[in-house]
């Protein structure tokens, strides 16, 4: 099967300290990879490595068997706003925007959907996360868990090929994880979406994960 995202013996460094050595990874259609670590700073590193927001020292990545460390700043930005999602720990929604406007953003502005398309994607994903109700709310009437949802929602609204996840259930009860970790579970069945979670909670249960690898400066 090919791969979707590559990191080939990857290292990076801050000044002349490396954060993350010889770190490998790949990612199919429909996976779910958890990347561990025992410091934010180097899955941050990562995030932004995958984004294209950095260019490693070492190694190489490949997105659909392409290197990025080559593209131009706008081969990244297409790829990361065409081909990538990103579901953050503290949701980043936008609070003066309803919960259906949030889902649609990338549809908007990453698509050439006519707004009656748009409309029917978002109605379609709010009925699939289970949170129509919500749908005229705004991010901050909502409980935590449901604004993981309509974060990932807007994640895959726009169909990507892989969604990165950083610490998604980070403020989560055990009831709210299982409902998220549901929905992570049926997007990558059901569309295909690979998954890349990075998270400094290895102790937690992630039975929906495929896969699990340990990220080290060695």
């Amino acid at each position: 099967m090919n791969n979707i995202l590559e990191f080939k013996n990857i290292g990076y460094k801050d000044s002349s300290k490396f954060l993350v050595k010889n770190f490998n990874l790949s990612v199919c259609a429909g996976e779910t990879v958890a990347a561990f670590t025992d410091s934010r700073d180097e899955y941050s590193i990562m995030l932004k490595l995958c984004a294209g927001l950095l260019v490693p020292n070492e190694g190489e990545i490949f997105f659909f068997g392409k290197n990025i460390n080559i593209f131009s700043a706008l081969e990244i930005r297409k790829l990361r706003s065409e081909r990538m999602g990103f579901v953050f720990s503290k949701v980043a929604l936008i609070n003066n925007m309803c919960v259906a406007d949030n889902i649609a953003l990338p549809l908007r502005y990453n698509t050439s959907r006519t707004e009656d398309e748009i409309k029917n994607t978002v109605r379609e994903l709010l009925a699939e996360g289970g949170i129509s109700c919500y749908a005229d709310k705004f991010p901050y009437e909502l409980p935590l868990g449901v604004q993981k949802i309509v974060s990932t929602l807007r994640a895959v609204s726009a169909s990507p090929a892989i969604v990165f996840y950083d610490e998604p259930m980070f403020g989560l009860d055990e009831s709210s994880s299982k409902i998220f970790a549901d929905l992570v579970k049926r997007i990558n069945s059901e569309k295909g979406v690979a998954t890349v979670i990075f998270s400094c909670q290895s102790d937690r249960t992630w039975s929906f994960i495929g896969k699990k690898i340990y990220i080290s400066r060695e």
